[in-house]
């Protein structure tokens, strides 16, 4: 078979086979245009982050790190991340909880770890959000809190009149579709929109206050606000690959026949890239 030939095959297969989504818990990372290192939660997925991530390890990287909360599967990845091993690196965490750095190390302490987040020769620091805007040279961050067990963040990072927000394990309240000021400040025609959208319209009514959202209810929330571009995410664990595809599919198809409007839903991927 020639490379055409092969490279033909591989792009008419199914979405589910021909590229997996994976199996990590939840981890992000952004690059600002000057090449400043932004990371959302540090689940599984930092640890392929850690041992993938190119740099000048003599010079060492400068990690800004944020939390959304603290859930097991949004910081499992810390232990095993080799960024917390290399000594010229500078970590900084952010988090709204003023506890933060009390909370990072009993993540890391007897019985459930065998040694401490002491022993990282990096160098870490700590900052509690106190406003609810940061700036990371040209990159403004800004969060708010979404309803989920325990609290959670949203974040929204803007660079350059783009923008992209990230809001995992939210649960949409009826409260977030009124277009006040202050939430159409924040999600108003963001370019990208990476929303929890775990369950189905059904499971969310049989779920609620378990703190996740029907992906119909995201795709309302995305048009709504007139965010051109959803990318599902946090799937529900107990769906293949071929289940979640076919509920993009079944999203695409509300946005454009129930509610007549055009929308890009994608499915979020392990390793997959978005442009802004």
């Amino acid at each position: 078979m020639s490379p055409e030939n092969k490279e033909r095959f591989l792009a008419n297969l199914p979405a589910q086979l021909g590229n997996t989504i994976g199996g990590n818990t939840t981890c992000l990372e952004i690059r600002s245009e000057k090449g400043d290192l932004i990371v959302v939660d540090g689940g599984t997925g930092l640890r392929e982050l850690g041992k993938n991530l190119e740099y000048d390890h003599d010079k060492g990287v400068h990690v800004h790190f944020f939390i959304t909360h603290f859930h097991w599967d949004h910081l499992q990845g810390i232990p095993f991340c080799e960024l917390f091993f290399q000594p010229k690196n500078k970590i900084t965490f952010y988090s709204k909880n003023p506890n933060l750095q009390q909370i990072l190390a009993n993540q890391m302490i007897e019985p459930y770890f065998p040694v401490p987040m002491s022993i990282f020769p990096a160098k870490i620091e700590y900052v509690i959000l106190k406003s609810d805007t940061v700036k990371i040279n040209d990159v403004t961050v800004k969060f708010r809190e979404v309803s989920h067990p325990g609290g959670c963040l949203s974040y929204k990072f803007e660079e350059y009149g783009k923008s992209l927000i990230f809001s995992t394990d939210t649960e949409l309240q009826t409260a977030d579709f009124i277009q006040t000021k202050g939430n159409y400040s924040f999600y108003g025609k963001a370019d990208v929109l990476i929303m929890d959208t775990q369950y189905t319209l059904g499971e969310s009514v049989n779920k609620a206050n378990w703190g996740h959202t029907s992906f119909s209810h995201a795709v309302d929330f995305a048009l709504d606000y007139e965010i051109p571009r959803l990318y599902l995410f946090h799937h529900e664990p107990n769906y293949t690959d071929e289940t979640v595809e076919n509920l993009r599919q079944i999203a695409y198809w509300y946005a454009k026949n129930t509610k007549n409007k055009d929308i890009e839903v994608y499915i979020s991927r392990e390793g997959e890239k978005i442009y802004l």
